[in-house]
């Protein structure tokens, strides 16, 4: 499974909790999209994504950095991070933590492409807020608001046969 792979099983993973869904919908981005398209909105990207081996051979395991982006547009007046809090709750809760030993199997099949998840947990500093400034491109001057949550994923890897 490639690198878009490994984001697609963990956007599958947050849209199969309803509140993910009900609130994100199909509105995740592998990059940030226009400064015109709707929110709220995610963005999944892939930081890192190192295999482990030891002395002989691959062992069969990797370790895997995501950063997920998720965005609202701030209106005058009115406080957003009401809504980027919550938002992040909901992507937090479907994920952190998963599999849960002995519930879950930790398989996610995403299409063809399927992934074996030993552990899935946010970083120690996730939840920092940012902001994109207007482009001014498209006469947008809407500020969007920005929570960043970072994801350490174990994941079991193919070991490679060599004759």
């Amino acid at each position: 499974m490639g690198l878009l792979g490994r984001v697609a099983a963990i956007r599958s993973l947050a849209r199969s909790d309803a509140a993910v869904l009900a609130r994100v919908g199909e509105r995740w981005y592998p990059t940030l999209p226009k400064q015109t398209t709707a929110t709220p909105f995610v963005v999944a990207w892939m930081l890192s994504d190192v295999s482990f081996g030891h002395l002989r051979a691959a062992g069969g395991k990797a370790k895997a950095m995501m950063q997920i982006d998720c965005y609202v547009d701030e209106v005058q007046g009115q406080p957003v991070y009401a809504t980027l809090d919550a938002m992040a709750d909901e992507i937090r809760e479907a994920i952190d933590g998963f599999p849960v030993s002995g519930d879950v199997s930790g398989v996610i099949t995403e299409g063809a492409d399927s992934i074996t998840i030993a552990r899935c947990s946010l970083t120690p500093g996730s939840g920092r807020d940012g902001w994109e400034n207007p482009t001014g491109g498209d006469g947008s001057d809407t500020i969007r608001r920005q929570r960043i949550l970072e994801l350490e994923i174990l994941y079991t890897t193919t070991v490679p046969v060599f004759t």
